[in-house]
């Protein structure tokens, strides 16, 4: 009996080892391929509403993740880039929905499918010692990043040349179905919101400047006014010289640019991509030139 508890508890400790040491590996891989999109170029960083969006430079894009890639793909751009005092913009497609119970769900594990089902295997190398203990992450996706060292899959979302979505429009998908917006949903999206703010304060304390798009969503899209003004309030509490809104959300006359009631496909997206190459072309290292687009949260203002 002893020496099987001896040896359980050997196989433990090398188990845990070979865990540590190949999340090291892991991180330090994966850290160093997102090198290739250290750029002074606009990058463009998001999930499936990014890769809507047709795109000729670095681009960093994973479907489903909300703002969780986001985040962790920032946090490590903006810290290399800075010791390299490169002065990058960042755009970085948004909508309300990002902060529903859906999203949430797929970190916390009350909703499961194939998008939340990658996060461990997909971003593991994104995850650091600091955030076991620090990040207010939900255990269930601690334990996804955990057992994603395991799945040797863990690699660099970045892409360039993105394409637009070439998919028609589908009318059933058109339609809005208010269960999946429940009362309290927005308040209840804690850790969505963290995962925003932690966005803005990497940023906030960097050279690199901070666009988020709020992309089109169709008419049938209706929330609770009050929840609208909360989701505003985000964008405007957050303004600073660096970080900035544009309002794209109200783009949504032409129906045939929809896919669905949040998702747009290259008729709308060319129309978003010249919006935000106006106002990129204003940017300059920390600010946008005052009087540009109606729509956008100037920092400077």
């Amino acid at each position: 009996m002893k020496s099987f508890i001896v040896f359980s508890l050997t196989l433990l400790v090398l188990v845990l080892g070979a865990t540590v040491v190949l999340s090291l590996q892991l991180n330090r891989t994966v850290r160093k391929s997102m090198r290739t999109g250290l750029s002074t170029e606009t990058i463009l960083i998001g999930d499936s509403h990014a890769g809507n969006i047709p795109w000729d430079g670095p681009a960093y894009i994973m479907p489903g993740s909300g703002l969780l890639h986001t985040f962790l793909v920032i946090r490590e751009l903006v810290e290399a880039q800075d010791r390299q005092e490169q002065l990058p913009v960042l755009v970085c497609p948004i909508w309300p929905g990002m902060f529903s119970r859906h999203q949430e769900g797929r970190y916390n594990g009350a909703f499961r499918d194939k998008w939340g089902a990658k996060f461990g295997g997909r971003l593991c190398g994104l995850w650091r010692a600091e955030d076991w203990t620090n990040n207010p992450s939900p255990m269930y996706l601690k334990v996804q990043m955990l057992l994603g060292n395991f799945q040797f899959r863990s690699e660099s979302t970045f892409t360039r040349d993105n394409e637009c979505a070439t998919k028609p429009v589908n009318p059933k998908r058109l339609i809005f179905d208010q269960l999946n917006y429940p009362h309290s949903w927005f308040d209840d999206a804690l850790y969505s919101k963290w995962l925003f703010h932690s966005i803005n304060r990497e940023v906030a304390a960097s050279k690199a400047t901070l666009i988020w798009v709020s992309t089109p969503t169709h008419k049938n899209f209706q929330i609770d006014e009050q929840v609208r003004t909360k989701y505003s309030d985000l964008f405007a509490t957050s303004a600073t010289a660096n970080i900035h809104h544009i309002d794209l959300s109200t783009m949504n006359t032409f129906e045939e640019g929809f896919i669905d009631y949040h998702h747009i496909n290259c008729l709308l997206a060319t129309e978003v991509k010249k919006q935000i190459d106006s106002i990129v072309s204003e940017t300059l290292p920390f600010h946008l030139i005052d009087s540009i687009t109606p729509g956008v949260t100037n920092g400077a203002n």
